[in-house]
């Protein structure tokens, strides 16, 4: 894991519960990743990281985005680090604009761009190259967000009844800090082609809630209007879906027409267990 600034985030469902900031320091004798790096070996990957990558944690404008960078010899898996190899860093701003970097790997096989150039709010893209080896192949890029990010809280299942009311809860952070009164827009697109958007203002936890109820039978899909993370959901409605539990929690749903294997040991109400491996057909048949 290379040197730098990580997050361990703690979910109760889907609600977050904790969150604990962590560092990882800087090792001189080459452990930060694994193993020590070799100088002059041949490159097939070179990779960046940074701490807040992704949809759901951003920076604050103008903060300083340590960006990470390693350069790797995979061949054995898991790889082997490799130091002294000039990277190329490229970010790409959500204005437009455009900067570059040369480092070098230090002793460790890893580089650090202290990125500061944060002022646009949006996703900043970065991606890395070297021409040190022909062997390079291969690239990992990351991307991160400067200002509020929103996105959806739950996953919404995969099946709903028609009729049956669905809840689309949404987040949005600035930084690790909720946003309230934050004003987001959801799109509700039908199997028709038809949409219609709602709107909910985020509270002091920076969540905010809506909810529809699927009329026609078929795909719909849910999205943030206007959120620069541009995250959508997708949820089938159906005639008939049916629910397995086991101990009272929810197992599957299942579409009519669709078989489920259960095994183990099953109970009928007012008789004791026996062992069965029930494969009901739903629907018609």
């Amino acid at each position: 894991m290379p040197p730098g600034e990580y997050l361990l985030v703690e979910y109760l469902g889907a609600r977050v519960v904790d969150r604990t900031p962590v560092t990882v320091t800087d090792r001189s004798d080459g452990d930060a990743i694994g193993t020590a790096a070799a100088s002059g070996a041949s490159i097939d990957q070179v990779a960046a990281f940074v701490a807040r990558s992704g949809r759901r944690l951003s920076y604050m404008s103008n903060d300083t985005v340590d960006i990470w960078v390693t350069a790797t010899n995979t061949n054995p898996f898991p790889g082997r680090p490799v130091a002294d190899v000039n990277v190329t860093v490229t970010v790409n701003r959500p204005d437009g604009g455009q900067d570059v970097f040369q480092v070098n790997t230090g002793s460790d096989g890893t580089a650090a761009v202290p990125y500061s150039n944060t002022s646009s709010l949006g996703r900043y893209r970065v991606s890395v190259s070297t021409s040190d080896s022909s062997d390079f192949t291969s690239t990992r890029r990351t991307t991160f967000f400067v200002g509020p990010v929103t996105d959806f809280t739950t996953g919404f299942g995969h099946l709903t009844p028609i009729g049956d009311p669905v809840n689309a809860s949404v987040r949005t952070l600035a930084g690790y800090q909720p946003v309230n009164g934050s004003q987001e827009d959801i799109r509700i697109t039908r199997p028709d082609g038809t949409s219609v958007t709602r709107t909910t203002v985020t509270d002091s936890s920076g969540f905010g809630d809506v909810s529809f109820t699927p009329t026609q039978g078929g795909l719909y899909r849910v999205s943030l209007e206007g959120s620069t993370t541009a995250s959508q959901r997708r949820i089938v409605a159906t005639d008939l879906v049916a629910q397995t539990s086991v101990n009272g929690r929810q197992f599957a749903e299942v579409a009519p027409g669709k078989r489920v294997a259960i095994t183990g040991a099953v109970r009928e109400d007012g008789a004791g267990p026996r062992r069965a491996t029930p494969r009901p057909r739903l629907g018609p048949g």
